[in-house]
């Protein structure tokens, strides 16, 4: 029968540890998975460095003198937090600078991504500086954000807003570049 330390455990011989890196090389292969699936979220081949530093920081911080923590569901879910907070950083800055360089008049881009069968894969002849014209600076921060892909309950969590409010505010965004695009 293979018998695992707990994560508790294994945390206990990290902070021990003089020498961190054999520790933190077990601990970062429980989690691999998970800096895998954010790594292919950002498409970047460096991404995965960035998480596993955060990792790597995450580990240190977390106080193992209190109780809760001697659980590994509590733990598991500080060091979940604690990495996606990072892919939304790195998410946040990539959008920004993609915002910068991807502007140009030749661009034709797909409407938002909509739950209705019959709008997906709509469309439209509007240019990325047309729709940046259309929209305040925070819409089209949310629009670039439902364009690479993130869900409103994701984009909720980087506005610090309810679901509700960014499901409002996307119809709203769909709403103005659908009545200014040519069809």
């Amino acid at each position: 029968m293979d018998c695992k330390p707990s994560l508790f455990q294994l945390l206990q011989d990290f902070a021990a540890a003089i020498d961190k890196n054999d520790s933190f090389e077990v601990l970062f292969h429980r989690f691999e998975p998970l800096l895998d699936r954010y790594a292919r979220e950002l498409h970047d081949n460096d991404a995965k460095y960035f998480l596993a530093e955060t990792l790597f920081n995450t580990l240190s911080k977390i106080p193992l003198t209190l109780e809760h923590f001697k659980e590994d569901k509590f733990i598991i879910s500080y060091i979940r937090a604690s990495i996606k907070n990072e892919f939304f950083k790195i998410c946040k800055q990539n959008s920004q600078t993609e915002k910068y360089y991807s502007i140009d008049d030749d661009v034709y881009v797909k409407t938002l991504p909509s739950n209705d069968d019959n709008f997906s894969g709509f469309w439209c002849a509007c240019t990325l500086r047309d729709i940046k014209t259309l929209l305040s600076d925070q819409e089209f921060e949310i629009f670039n954000l439902i364009y690479i892909g993130f869900n409103e309950t994701e984009i909720a969590d980087v506005y610090s807003v309810t679901r509700q409010a960014i499901c409002k505010r996307v119809k709203v965004i769909r709403g103005k570049i659908i009545a200014n695009s040519i069809f």
